[in-house]
């Protein structure tokens, strides 16, 4: 067995990999990180080994966001979640309010 050339940095490339995959969950409207999301971020890297596997076996970015819409459309994932405003309004807290109340009791400075 050859040693490897040179230091490898994984947290690095896991770092951008992870980065990446936060990016389509938000383009998403998603509100975690899952296993589709991670897919999506190492077929956005390109640049590591598992990309390159993937893609030799058939997969790229763009058929496999089509294949996540579908899974969406079809239920099978989770669609676009709301915010936790929309959240919140839907049990009846308007959130501008409570930030008013807050900036008069405590004034801006607290506030922020």
């Amino acid at each position: 067995m050859e040693p490897i050339p040179r230091a490898v940095d994984a947290t690095r490339s896991a770092g951008r990999v992870s980065a990446r995959a936060q990016m389509e969950a938000r383009r998403l409207q998603h509100r975690y990180l899952g296993p589709e999301h991670l897919l999506l971020g190492l077929l956005l890297e390109g640049d590591n080994l598992a990309a390159r596997v993937l893609v030799a076996n058939g997969l790229d970015l763009e058929a496999v966001r089509v294949e996540v819409d579908r899974l969406i459309a079809q239920g099978v994932l989770p669609g676009p979640q709301p915010s936790d405003a929309e959240l919140l309004a839907t049990l009846g807290v308007d959130l501008a309010a409570v930030a008013g109340r807050l900036k008069e009791t405590f004034g801006d400075r607290a506030y922020w």
